[in-house]
């Protein structure tokens, strides 16, 4: 069952990091997931509409270019609900980051099997998220009958 609503960025003089269509793919039971790849097209799709939730949107970072852009846009965020993906660890460019006030910090170098966690859950898909991480699910309807 579909919850949720996505919007992927990624700058468009990026190229596409490996694992990020296998967490896309993955998204499809519990949210729409839209890919953008430019700042107007992103623009479209986080306008508020009555109609549609209030979006999750994934916005990659991959270069510290990426993330000051970001932050002069920083309204454009204001009613969604941010996770970042940042390309390193680096003190300034955490700091960075954390101006944008997103709800989540994932990094390129850990992939993106924390982040398709956080989305799902986020979009209330969370039984699902064990699947994901791990290969399997967790039954608890299953412990319930053995109290």
């Amino acid at each position: 069952m579909i919850k949720g609503r996505v919007v992927i960025f990624i700058p468009e003089d990026a190229e596409p990091p490996a694992g990020l269509w296998d967490m896309v793919d993955s998204l499809s039971p519990v949210a729409i997931t839209d890919v953008v790849r430019s700042f107007s097209d992103l623009n479209k799709q986080l306008l508020p509409q009555a109609s549609r939730p209030r979006p999750i949107v994934v916005v990659l970072a991959l270069t510290k270019g990426d993330l000051e852009r970001l932050i002069e846009a920083h309204e454009l965020f204001e009613n969604t609900r941010l996770i970042l993906v940042l390309a390193d660890a680096d003190v300034d460019t955490v700091a960075l980051g954390h101006r944008m006030q997103p709800r989540f910090i994932g990094y390129l170098a850990n992939g993106f099997a924390d982040i398709t966690a956080v989305v799902r859950k986020m979009a209330g898909g969370s039984r699902l998220t064990g699947q994901y991480l791990r290969g399997e699910g967790h039954d608890y309807s299953e412990r319930k009958r053995h109290r």
